[in-house]
C-alpha cells in the first residue's frame, strides 16, 4: 500500500515549501484550483457573518440593545454571501495585474496568469484557518464576534482575535498565509522576498488610487445633476411662494 508522498501533493507542500510548490503548479497549469480556492475562502468568510452576532449600541437591563435591526442584519448578510464570490475574483485579477506590473517594475518576469496562481494557493492555508475558527465557534470553544463597534460603529479591536489558544492559532494561520503568499509571489516573479513585500503594496496603493480616483471623477459628474436639481427646488420654492 503506498503512503501519500506530502511532498508532491501541493495542498501539503505549500505550506513549508511555498517556493517550490508554486513553481511545479505554474509549470504544469497556472490556473489549476485558483479560482476554486479563491471562492472557497470568500464563501467561509461569508460565513463568518452568520455566526458573528450583530452590532450592539448599547446594553439595557444587561441585555444588548443591537444599533441595525435584526431582519436588516440577516439582509446584510446575505447580500454579502451573494456577492462575495464576484467580488473576490475581481479583485483576484485585479491584484493579479496590479502585482504583475509592480513586480515588472523590479524586474519581475511573471505573467498576471501566474500572480493568480501566486495569490490563490496560498488561501489553502487561510481556508484552514477559517476553518478552524468556524469549527471552534460551532463547538463552543470560541466566541463569535460582534459584526461591528459600539452604536454600529467600526473598530479595529474587532479584527484582532481574541486572547485565547484558537485566536493565536486563527492569527498565527493567517500570518503565515501572509509569508507563503510573498514567497510564493517572489518565485513567480523570479525575484526575493523582499521585492515581493514591496511589488504587494505598489499594487495595493495604486489599486486604492485608482478607487479614489473614481470616485473623485464621480463625485464631479454628478456636481452639474446636483446644482441642477438644486435650482430646480429653489425655482419650485419661489413659484410656491408666489401663488400662495
Amino acid at each position: 500500500m503506498n503512503s501519500i508522498n506530502t511532498a508532491d501533493n501541493p495542498y501539503f507542500s505549500i505550506w513549508w515549501h511555498p517556493r517550490a510548490t508554486i513553481r511545479r503548479i505554474v509549470d504544469r497549469d497556472p490556473r489549476t484550483m485558483v479560482l476554486i480556492l479563491v471562492s472557497v475562502g470568500a464563501l467561509l468568510t461569508a460565513a463568518g457573518m452568520f455566526v458573528a452576532h450583530p452590532p450592539v449600541a448599547f446594553t439595557l437591563a444587561n441585555k444588548p440593545v443591537h444599533s441595525i435591526a435584526p431582519e436588516r442584519w440577516q439582509r446584510f448578510r446575505w447580500y454579502f454571501l451573494a456577492g462575495c464570490v464576484p467580488v473576490a475574483i475581481g479583485t483576484l485579477y485585479a491584484m493579479g495585474a496590479l502585482i504583475r506590473w509592480s513586480g515588472a517594475l523590479m524586474g519581475g518576469t511573471a505573467k498576471a496568469m501566474e500572480v493568480r496562481a501566486a495569490l490563490g494557493w496560498p488561501r489553502v492555508i487561510t481556508i484552514a484557518g477559517s476553518l478552524v475558527w468556524l469549527g471552534a465557534i460551532l463547538l463552543g470553544l470560541y466566541q463569535a464576534p460582534v459584526g461591528l463597534g459600539a452604536a454600529g460603529h467600526f473598530s479595529f479591536r474587532n479584527l484582532l482575535p481574541s486572547p485565547t489558544p484558537i485566536g493565536a492559532l486563527t492569527l498565527g494561520l493567517s500570518i503565515w498565509g501572509i509569508i507563503v503568499c510573498m514567497e510564493c509571489i517572489a518565485e513567480v516573479h523570479r525575484f526575493s522576498a523582499w521585492k515581493a513585500i514591496a511589488a504587494w503594496v505598489i499594487a495595493w496603493l495604486a489599486m486604492i488610487g485608482v478607487g479614489l480616483a473614481v470616485g473623485l471623477a464621480a463625485s464631479v459628474v454628478a456636481i452639474p445633476f446636483i446644482i441642477h436639481l438644486a435650482i430646480m427646488h429653489f425655482v419650485k420654492c419661489i413659484i410656491a411662494i408666489h401663488f400662495h
